[in-house]
């Protein structure tokens, strides 16, 4: 179903008007016959937006639809990307795009308006984008030729950004429930990052810093965007911070963009931000200020953002996406995937998706060194941990006072797993295993020509034990 309006003049320029406005003489009409009917029918405007409000255009009802076109006038551009909605009796609206660029495959697919020289092309009704997505889950890797003896020889070393090496690439999740003083001192001593929480005063989360740094390791402080944010970071890097991250639930809003350039001047150590799930919202950290880029909306194991809210992308997508958007740019810019990983067979497949690290909540938040007491049950020992987004945690938190009408996470019992070097290196074993089927000795060897393949619900059935086997333990 295609429409076109070619519009009158060779290009978009301002006419003698006093309120600062362009007027294009439009006609409308379609170019199949099954959408006749609705033109004739009904009346139907043509509502341009760009940057600002723009006055409704008038409808006329003589043949043809002649319809009067108000553009700012600002944008003299024949290339024009815009917002439109095509409305009739019964509230319909158009997507809109570049259909001679070939529809939605067109750079521009994500406007809902694209404006071509001076014709308006119009696609479909009231139907949005559908794309595919994968998790973690969906696809195994597809072994490769190799000459990787031993998965010792594997080397799993990771540069996040300028002065921020990992001997591991794992960072432990900015919650009440896994990263605290005690953890972040284990995570770093088996070469991984963790990141202190920003739910506390600004002084005891620093103070958390200094003992990790006067341990002799490294740690990372998250701050918010929300009102004293730069007095948290004064803090943090004062302390002797590794980096600050910018830890927000949706990391695309231009409040977030604008913090992170306030901290990329004001600061010289590693920024980290996020989260974003797409290319665009992972290029714009980038150009905001982010060092590395933190990815995933909605994966975590206490996380209900999917369900609650109805927003996200599937993990694997989201980092395959960002990834290419960053390598294309050239933007000198590291990912961690946060959140998804339940295993080293997921962790393995991020890295492999191009992540430089991971960020984990869960599969932490039930180790020794992770706050909180170990509870014995009938059924096993357990931890308690919840998402930060969840009405538990907000109720604990001492860093202000703040009243959620959605909760977006869950709070639990974590099965007990013991310290977490038991922990990490069970998980870092098998990500040299994954790696050496690959035939790569680092991981970026193990990324060339690799090879994804999409796994059906039989071969799900058919991974890990199966057929009536018995497992001891977990």
């Amino acid at each position: 179903m295609r429409c076109v309006v070619p519009c009158s003049g060779t290009k978009l320029t301002p006419s003698n008007t006093t309120d600062g406005t362009t007027t294009l003489n439009c006609r409308f009409f379609s170019q199949l016959p099954n959408l006749k009917p609705w033109v004739s029918s009904f009346p139907v405007s043509l509502l341009f937006s760009l940057l600002s409000p723009v006055t409704a255009t008038r409808t006329g009802h003589e043949p043809g639809w002649r319809t009067g076109c108000v553009m700012p006038s600002s944008r003299t551009d024949p290339c024009v990307r815009a917002s439109a909605s095509l409305s009739s009796a019964f509230g319909n609206r158009s997507r809109l795009t570049d259909a001679a660029a070939g529809g939605f495959s067109d750079p521009f697919r994500h406007s809902s308006t694209f404006i071509r020289g001076n014709q308006l092309y119009y696609w479909g009704m009231s139907v949005p984008e559908i794309r595919d997505g994968l998790s973690y889950d969906d696809v195994l890797i597809q072994p490769q030729r190799s000459a990787v003896n031993s998965r010792s020889e594997v080397d799993l070393s990771v540069e996040l950004a300028s002065g921020l090496d990992l001997s591991v690439p794992i960072t432990g999740a900015a919650m009440d429930t896994v990263t605290e003083t005690a953890l972040a001192m284990a995570l770093s001593e088996e070469g991984g990052l963790g990141v202190i929480h920003r739910f506390l005063p600004p002084a005891e989360q620093a103070e958390m810093i200094t003992r990790v740094r006067n341990g002799g390791q490294q740690a990372a402080g998250a701050v918010g965007i929300a009102d004293g944010y730069h007095d948290r970071a004064v803090a943090l890097a004062d302390a002797g911070s590794a980096a600050i991250v910018v830890d927000v639930a949706h990391g695309h809003m231009e409040r977030c963009l604008d913090v992170i350039s306030g901290l990329a001047e004001s600061f010289d150590l590693p920024l980290i931000a996020g989260n974003v799930a797409t290319a665009e919202g992972a290029l714009d950290l980038a150009a905001a200020g982010a060092d590395c880029v933190k990815v995933g909306v909605g994966p975590g194991s206490h996380c209900t953002t999917r369900r609650v809210a109805g927003a996200g992308v599937p993990q694997l997508t989201a980092v395959m996406d960002t990834v290419t958007a960053l390598d294309e740019a050239d933007a000198q810019v590291t990912v961690i995937a946060d959140g998804g990983i339940r295993t080293s067979g997921g962790l393995t497949k991020a890295l492999i998706a191009g992540a430089d690290a991971v960020m984990l909540g869960g599969l932490l938040s039930g180790t020794t060194e992770a706050p909180g007491d170990i509870l014995d049950r009938e059924s096993g020992k357990f931890k308690i941990s919840r998402g930060m987004a969840s009405q538990e945690a907000n109720a604990e938190r001492t860093d202000r006072d703040l009243e959620i009408g959605a909760s977006e996470g869950v709070a639990g019992l974590t099965p007990y797993r013991g310290d977490l070097s038991e922990v990490i290196g069970e998980l870092a074993a098998g990500v040299r295993s994954g790696l050496s089927y690959c035939g790569g000795r680092t991981i970026s060897e193990a990324r060339e020509g690799a090879v994804f393949i999409k796994c059906p619900p039989g071969a799900k059935e058919r991974e890990g034990a199966h057929g009536g086997v018995l497992v001891r333990g977990n």
